[in-house]
């Protein structure tokens, strides 16, 4: 799942890390080129160029000698309400740009006790400090790292943990990054700190528990784990830039129990400022507001994972800025009023990320009047509130549960949604919207699992809903179509119902203001399960979706849509008594995905077209189904690239044909062509041809049944009978080959069990003044790579090659009536019986009674043995 912004900070960590362990070697020359900042700089601004194409990080950097970030005598941290917030164009460039420095000095250290570790950090006498952490170490005290500006205007800080432990012992928080101070810090773990009593927003609620950073910090493979604060920030609270790589948050709190005030204990991890994320685990953090992370300038998360987190609002992430997740999973995280994973006030973009298992329950209220209510309990997933924008692409949403609304989202008042190319699967909300609930949304529908309510915006496209819960819109037990509406649902609406993309049902125009209110729209439909679409208004609210039991019915219209829409496995089956008339062939393009169609007993009629396209990484499941009259080059019904399994099933009646009036005529698999996984079970594949014919050059068929080039083919339990190959050419100087009669293997392999090879037969013909070639190569199976036949029966097959020329050569070769190998082949057979497969190469003689063996190349090279009855009998060399 990771991107290049992902691979791309990797690197930049690395190469920064790589800059500060030398720092003590750089001199003071200042004609050097290669020096620790220009690495440091090179890499703070290709890093945001390539995670924030916007370059919304950062803040200018004051010049002045204020103190107003340091701690007082009784250790109170006074806010410094001078920082100048950025959002525009100012970016790390410009906070690199800001620090230039006079003298280029470095020194390093290596650390084993509290006492040297901090005067490490606090008697700054150089530019670059490189500390290395040689022994686990317990805090006695929280340390401080200020700017020097009689040094540099900023200071660079790499902190080398070596694997090695910080313990604030419950009692002590890590660091205070001052501005003008960029602090890496690299493999270490900070256990148990807790952040010191401060005076932020006029209380004495503790911030930052293990570290408060007021400038840029980079962590690398750092852990921090059972660290607190009350206020902001579990483990961090950070006031500016802060990058996080290969990194776990685990059990960090930000909470103060049994206090009821609003907004009491941000971020369990991490709260505020700018913040980037690539390959970290957040596991059982847990917050007031945002389990895990609660951020209001900017915010980027790549492949990352977020675990049982929990909150009372946004169990996982809370943000109210510009914020992009990607390749990110969230598992089982926990609210109790709002966004069981994210609450979002601001504007949040989800790409290719799952949610799994995530819930909010909502919190019961006594009212004077109605007495006991639910307040909140939106939003399983992700709650988007306010003017919040959400946009979701290629994105699962998966068993996510809401106790009031909105099973997978709930987007409210004036919010925009957009959904693309997504899947919402058994979602369920104990009141409304299985899967989404929008409270005033721009158009008014109820569709499936999906309920919108009346001003804001959304579009929903290519999206999938299946089996969630509620839905207002349902197949009832007497085959009806149900559509539900009451308490406004749909409060202005001309309501079409579309079954299998007809039309059955076309309500009036119902309006009404508030009050209750009940219309059931009644529309009889077949027994079974269908691709349903509402149109509200005339206007598809949501295109390509499927509400879906265990298994669609499917007219051919049907099966087509379904399959071209399919975002998830889905299992289809075909209705009886309906015509299956292909007039075009279906594709399937899915990676990933397993298309599963019962035939239910009826037949594809392929119309002489190719009837299925299996692209690679697809899989086509057919199973009861009878495929004919179909026709291509390559697989006259099928044609494999990814996976194809074939079950209790006929292909019969195919064909591969290439007419060419110049130059080559190929024809391969006359049913199926197979360049993937194939497999076949108590199948039957019988009366297919692959048929080539050329007039002046080259004409060559393959495979009357399968053609099979570097792909595998498993055959079980199967049939294949009366399958053919032919092919013709007349013309001087012309070649014809026919290759297997039922199957031709190229550079694949081959496994047959307990099947039956009958009456297949391989026939080339050629003519011509002069130089005409012909050959035939197997009957039944032309092999050239890999075959293994076991415990079956190859009866009946044939090879017939016939040469005519006028003037010159003739060559006419009809090898192998069961079965030909090539010499570079690889073959087992075992226990089975080959039985008048002409012309044979083994007979019994009936007059003498002996086996005799015909030698004309058909056995041309190496060593036999006949065995009967389990014993040799006769052995030579051929």
């Amino acid at each position: 799942m990771k991107k290049i912004k992902g691979v791309l900070l990797l690197v930049t960590l690395l190469v920064l890390l790589v800059g500060a362990v030398n720092a003590s070697e750089v001199s003071d020359d200042t004609t050097t080129t290669s020096t620790i900042e220009e690495v440091q700089k090179t890499n703070m601004v290709s890093h945001t160029d390539t995670l924030s194409q916007e370059n919304k990080l950062g803040k200018t950097i004051r010049t002045d000698e204020s103190p107003d970030n340091t701690m007082d005598e009784n250790k109170t941290l006074k806010r410094n309400t001078n920082i100048k917030e950025e959002t525009g164009k100012e970016t790390v460039q410009s906070i690199v740009k800001n620090k230039q420095k006079n003298t280029k000095t470095a020194s390093s250290y290596d650390v084993k006790t509290y006492q040297e570790l901090r005067d490490a950090l606090t008697n700054i006498n150089d530019e670059y400090i490189t500390v290395n952490i040689k022994d686990n170490i317990k805090l006695e005290d929280y340390i401080l790292i200020e700017s020097n500006r009689s040094v540099a205007p900023c200071i660079y800080v790499t902190i080398n943990g070596e694997g090695n432990t910080i313990d604030g012992d419950h009692q002590h928080y890590f660091l205070n990054i001052a501005q003008n101070v960029m602090v890496t810090i690299n493999n270490l773990t900070v256990n148990n700190c807790t952040a010191a009593p401060s005076l932020v927003d006029g209380s004495q609620l503790t911030a930052g528990g293990a570290i408060i950073n007021r400038d840029t910090l980079i962590l690398n493979n750092t852990r921090f784990n059972n660290n607190h604060a009350e206020l902001y920030g579990g483990a961090i609270w950070n006031y500016d830039n802060l990058i996080v790589d290969n990194s776990e948050f685990n059990n960090n709190t930000a909470h103060v129990d049994n206090l009821s005030a609003d907004g009491v204990g941000q971020g369990g991890a991490i709260y505020g400022g700018s913040l980037i994320v690539n390959n970290t685990r957040f596991n059982n953090n847990r917050a007031y507001t945002g389990g895990a992370i609660s951020v209001n300038r900017y915010l980027i998360v790549d492949n990352t994972e977020f675990n049982n987190n929990t909150a009372e609002s946004a169990g996982a992430i809370h943000t109210s800025c510009t914020s992009t997740l990607t390749n990110t999973v969230f598992n089982n995280n926990v609210a109790d009023s709002y966004g069981g994973a994210i609450s979002n006030g601001g504007t949040l973009t989800v790409n290719n990320t799952q949610f799994n298992n995530n819930t909010v329950h909502g919190i019961y209220m006594e009212d004077e009047i109605f007495g006991w209510m639910m307040s909140g309990g939106g939003g399983g997933a992700i709650s988007n509130g306010g003017t919040g924008n959400l946009t979701v692409t290629d994105t699962e949403f998966n068993n996510n549960h809401a106790d009031n609304y909105g099973g997978a989202i709930d987007t409210t008042a004036y919010s925009n949604l957009t959904v693309t190319n997504s899947r919402f699967n058994c979602n369920t909300a104990d009141w409304r919207g299985g899967a989404i609930y929008y409270l005033n949304a721009s158009e008014s529908a109820g569709l499936g699992q999906f309920h919108p309510h009346g001003i804001g915006s959304y579009n929903i496209a290519d999206t999938t809903f299946y089996n969630n819960t509620p839905a207002n819109f349902i197949i009832d037990q007497d085959n009806y179509i149900e559509l539900k509406e009451n308490d406004n649902y749909i409060n202005v609406s001309n309501i079409a119902i579309i079954v299998d993309g007809e039309e059955i049902y076309n309500a009036p125009t119902y309006e009404y203001s508030g009050g209750e209110f009940d219309m059931i729209a009644y529309c009889e439909i077949p027994e079974g399960n269908h691709l349903v679409k509402l149109i509200v208004n005339g206007t598809n609210i949501i295109n390509n979706e499927y509400i879906l039991s265990d298994t669609i019915d499917v007219t051919y219209q049907g099966l087509i849509d379904v399959i071209e829409g399919a975002t998830m496995d889905m299992a289809l089956k075909l209705e009886e008594g309906l015509s299956y008339n292909m007039l075009e062939t279906i594709t399937l393009d899915k990676p990933g995905i397993t298309i599963t169609i019962d035939g239910n007993g009826q037949t594809i009629n392929g119309m002489q077209n190719q009837v299925f396209h299996v692209n690679s990484g697809s899989s086509l499941v057919l199973k009861n189904i009878t495929i004919t009259n179909a026709r291509s080059q390559e697989g006259g019904a099928i044609y494999n690239k990814g996976n194809l399994t074939i079950i209790d099933s006929t292909l019969t009646n195919n064909q591969a044909t290439a007419t060419e009036s110049s130059e080559h005529a190929i024809a391969e698999g006359g049913a199926i062509y197979n360049k993937g996984n194939l497999t076949i079970i108590k199948s039957t594949l019988t009366n297919n041809q692959a048929t080539a014919t050329e007039s002046s050059e080259l004409a060559n068929a393959y495979g009357g049944a399968i053609s099979n080039r570097d792909g595998s083919v498993t055959i079980i339990d199967s049939t294949l009978t009366n399958n053919q190959i032919t092919a013709k050419a007349s013309g001087d100087g012309v070649t014809v080959n026919a290759y297997g009669g039922a199957i031709s293997n190229f550079y694949g392999s081959v496994t047959i069990t307990d099947t039956t090879l009958n009456s297949n037969s391989a026939t080339a013909t050629g003519a011509g003044n002069w130089n005409v070639e012909v050959n035939t190569f197997g009957g039944a199976i032309y092999n050239t790579e890999t075959l293994t036949i076991t415990d079956s029966t190859l009866e009946n097959n044939n090879v017939t090659a016939t040469a005519t020329a006028e003037y010159a050569t003739v060559d006419a070769n009809a090898l192998g009536a069961a079965t030909y190998n090539d010499e570079y082949s690889t073959y087992n057979i075992t226990g089975t019986t080959f039985y008048k497969n002409a012309p044979a190469n083994i007979i019994i003689n009936e007059t003498t009674k002996k086996i005799e063996l015909i030698n004309d190349d058909y056995i041309s090279i190496g060593k036999f043995t006949i065995i009967a009855d389990g014993k040799e009998i006769g052995n030579g060399t051929g």
